[in-house]
């Protein structure tokens, strides 16, 4: 070839490997290819992007840029995607010469199972690890889906209600719930410095979680917040617990901490010394339409425990036997130490029929199970007792109202008792909680 002079040269390039294109949604998921991991799906989809086909329904916001694995040989492979909380997508690409290949876009579908909520109420509120779900009501039972793990799962239906459970879910399972809802009882907390008095109140409260029909509920937190809003602080309940029920705004407390804390009862715990504490004082109160004002009753503290007669009178007053069924009315029915029949505080929507005092027409009656340390019968659910003979007994002989056990006076201060709720549930037995009296 001599100098200046142009030859054209043809050159043919063998191809020695093969190309793999795709792109994932969700991005950030592990891409292996016969086994081994060849990348990740990282970043966002390039601009010119669009799904289409079966990925359309995917939003383009949700799918990674373009992921290129190279050097690969001649196919068949096996492609595999993995992303922890989604299930494996895999296929078998020919590939059978050295060529690019671009895969479709990969949709990763979320690992689901299905929790069933059997008798939810329609109007109740349903949460998961504390953020609200919407369950499926369109099935014959409604259903939520949720990721694989355990789960807390919470149904609330304000003061009518309140039911928690935790359930492990797996993949494609399915997972029954029996909803039962109970009364909520939302402790806010120990108001007090002393340990010991602490633990000794920590120790009431799983007895009250054990031996009553409440759920107890933890609201610690929440409630020295709420009750800081309206001043109520110890010092001021220790000094005059007896006018601190009249002097302060207990309409407007028992309001706000009704919007905030849905609850069939509350109760505060307030030790009578910062350093070595004798006693708590239990301040308790019901939602409207209960009295506007908190019952107290003091407790004393010997041996690091509170005395057990003293907890367990106030634990029959909060939870006493019942006394029959009820066809479902639908209703809060308070029994008032004020006469002698039952007064309806409040009806559900579309509630219907009558309370029954006795078991339904045609049952027997059937004793009540033993409980572990239950006291006495409360002489105002004994076999024949009239809702108001005990209240009339107690007026005659110059006592302040009943109490478990027996005709004494009551215990609590100001010698008030507390007026006793009755929740009518559908063919169960009614549940007695308390409220302010």
């Amino acid at each position: 070839m001599a100098a200046g002079e142009e030859t054209e040269v043809e050159v043919g390039l063998r191809r020695e490997s093969a190309t793999l294109r795709l792109r994932t949604a969700p991005a950030d998921a592990i891409v292996l290819v016969d086994g081994y991991e060849r990348g990740r799906a990282t970043g966002a989809a390039e601009a010119g992007f669009a799904p289409q086909g079966t990925s359309a329904w995917t939003e383009r916001e949700a799918f990674s840029r373009e992921l290129w694995i190279d050097d690969l040989p001649a196919g068949p492979w096996r492609v595999e995607v993995r992303k922890e909380g989604y299930r494996t997508w895999s296929a078998e690409v020919p590939a059978r010469r050295l060529d690019d290949e671009t895969l479709p876009p990969i949709v990763l579908e979320p690992e689901r199972g299905v929790v069933v909520l059997k008798g939810l109420p329609e109007d109740a509120d349903v949460l998961a690890n504390g953020r609200a779900v919407q369950p499926n009501r369109e099935r014959w039972t409604p259903e939520v889906l949720a990721p694989p793990g355990v789960h807390a799962i919470t149904v609330s239906r304000g003061v009518h209600g309140y039911f928690e459970t935790s359930v492990t879910v797996e993949d494609g399972g399915l997972t029954e719930v029996d909803v039962e809802l109970r009364p909520a009882l939302a402790f806010l907390g120990v108001f007090g410095s002393d340990e010991a008095g602490r633990r000794a109140m920590a120790s009431a409260i799983d007895v009250l979680r054990e031996e009553t029909a409440y759920a107890v509920l933890d609201r610690a937190a929440e409630g020295a917040a709420l009750l800081d809003e309206f001043g109520v602080e110890p010092a001021v309940l220790r000094s005059r617990a007896a006018s601190a029920r009249l002097e302060l705004d207990w309409k407007t407390i028992q309001r706000r901490f009704q919007e905030r804390l849905p609850a069939a009862l509350y109760l505060a715990a307030v030790l009578d010394d910062d350093l070595v504490a004798e006693a708590v004082d239990l301040w308790w109160w019901a939602p409207a339409p209960g009295p506007a004002r908190p019952d107290v009753r003091n407790l004393p503290i010997k041996s690091g425990r509170l005395e057990a007669g003293p907890l367990w009178r106030l634990l029959a007053a909060l939870d006493p036997e019942p006394a029959g069924r009820a066809q479902h009315v639908g209703a809060i029915v308070i029994e008032s130490l004020a006469g002698d029949a039952l007064a309806v505080a409040a009806v559900e929507p579309g509630a219907a029929g009558p309370l029954r005092r006795g078991p339904p027409a045609g049952r027997r009656r059937q004793p009540p199970p033993s409980r572990a340390g239950r006291r006495r019968r409360h002489p105002s659910l004994a076999p024949g007792t009239r809702p108001g003979d005990v209240a009339a007994r107690n007026r005659r002989s110059g006592g302040g109202g009943p109490t478990p056990g027996g005709d004494r006076r009551c215990r609590t201060r100001g010698n008030r008792c507390p007026v006793r709720a009755l929740h009518a549930r559908s063919g169960s037995r009614l549940t007695r909680g308390s409220g302010a009296g």
